[in-house]
Formats: C-alpha cells, sequence, structure tokens
C-alpha cells in the first residue's frame, strides 16, 4: 500500500475528528454542534477505513466498508439537522424525515446491488460501488452538505469573513472530491483528488482553529 494513501486516511481520520471537537467553541450553538457531531461520525467511518486500508483487508473489505457506512449515515442526518437549524420545528422534521427515508433506500439498494470494494493493482483503495448505488450516494451527500455549508458559513462570518470563505470553499471541495473518488476507477485521478481533499480538510480545522480570525470583514473593521 503506498505510504500516501496510508496517510491521507489517518489525515482525515484525525482531522474531522478534531475539527468536531472545535466547531461548537469555535461556534457556539446548533448548527455547529450538529456539524461537528457529523465530522466525528465521519471521523470513525474513515477510522475503520484506515484500519482496512492499512491492514489490507482484502477478504473482509466489504464489511469494514459496510462499518464504516453505519457510521456515515447518521452523520448525513446530522448535516441535515445543521441546515435546517432556522427551520421551524415541523420543517425540521420533514427534513430529517426525508433524510431517513434516503437513508433506507440507500440500504436497500446497497442490499440489493452489492458493491465490490477492492484495491487497485497500485495498492489504492476503491468504494466500487454500483451505478444506482452511486447515483444515491451522491445525491444524499449533495443534499446534505451544501445546506449544512451554507448554513454554518453564514455563523462562521460573524467571526471572521475570510474564515467563512475559506470554510465554505473546503467543504465544496470535499463534496467534489467525494463525488470524483465515488464514480472515477482511476488511479491517476485519485492521487490529485487525494491531495485537494487533504488540504480540504487542513483548511476546516484551522478554521474551526481560529485561526483566520484575524482577518473580519472590511465592514465589520469600520
Amino acid at each position: 500500500m503506498p505510504p500516501l494513501v496510508n496517510l491521507f486516511f489517518v489525515f482525515v481520520t484525525l482531522s474531522t475528528i478534531a475539527t468536531g471537537l472545535l466547531l461548537p467553541r469555535y461556534v457556539p450553538g446548533p448548527t455547529a454542534r450538529r456539524f461537528g457531531i457529523a465530522l466525528c461520525l465521519v471521523g470513525g467511518a474513515f477510522a475503520l477505513w484506515t484500519f482496512a486500508v492499512i491492514t489490507k483487508q482484502s477478504a473482509s473489505l466489504y464489511t469494514w466498508m459496510t462499518l464504516g457506512i453505519i457510521f456515515l449515515l447518521p452523520a448525513l442526518l446530522f448535516l441535515i439537522g445543521a441546515g435546517t437549524t432556522g427551520l421551524p420545528a415541523g420543517g425540521q422534521r420533514l427534513a430529517l424525515a426525508l433524510g431517513v427515508a434516503l437513508s433506507i433506500v440507500l440500504v436497500a439498494l446497497r442490499w440489493v446491488f452489492p458493491s465490490n470494494p477492492h484495491f487497485s493493482e497500485a495498492g489504492l483503495f476503491y468504494f466500487g460501488e454500483q451505478p444506482y448505488v452511486k447515483f444515491v450516494t451522491i445525491s444524499l451527500l449533495t443534499a446534505t452538505i451544501i445546506p449544512a455549508t451554507l448554513a454554518l458559513g453564514r455563523e462562521i462570518e460573524m467571526q471572521s469573513g475570510l474564515a467563512a470563505k475559506v470554510f465554505v470553499g473546503a467543504c465544496v471541495t470535499e463534496l467534489i472530491g467525494s463525488v470524483l473518488l465515488l464514480s472515477s476507477d482511476e488511479d491517476v485521478l485519485l492521487f490529485p483528488v487525494g491531495w485537494a481533499m487533504g488540504i480540504g480538510f487542513l483548511l476546516m480545522l484551522l478554521v474551526a482553529a481560529g485561526a483566520f480570525n484575524r482577518a473580519p470583514l472590511a465592514g465589520r473593521s469600520r
């Protein structure tokens, strides 16, 4: 297994958990708290995948990927909660119910169309999802990440305009990277995507740590 692949999985695991813990302290409130819980759950999923990748669990790779998804689906529901914080209670419940329904559809599709996670000849890891599963997964990721990112970005803007822009840009980078990782089987594409996602996770961590607080909005500095 290429060392950079191992490093990527370890870094994503640690950075998402650290960012998830720091965000509610940086921007107190339910939006950041829910977003932070989602990131910690994503970190839990990547911790399982990291073990499978580093130890190269080829025979049980499907099991490890499924265990990670058990963490990932609740994370998406918490992102829905973060993205709908400003809605009335009824709207939040409706959005959450739709998210649960889509999650159930995704689980059912994964059962009907089993994925084929595998390592390429170069040692890179692929989720190997079937087309229908890819479509629902990408749709669910997009529908949850974008509203949550915009909602939290507005709150981060109260701390720093630059931090808000960096955070939103980093989250969009992670979304695009996730889509490319799910939809591509090309090793040559995986390396630059991995680097971009790694930088994105680092920027999210720096935002949560308050590294951009010295650059407030021009309008607020007057």
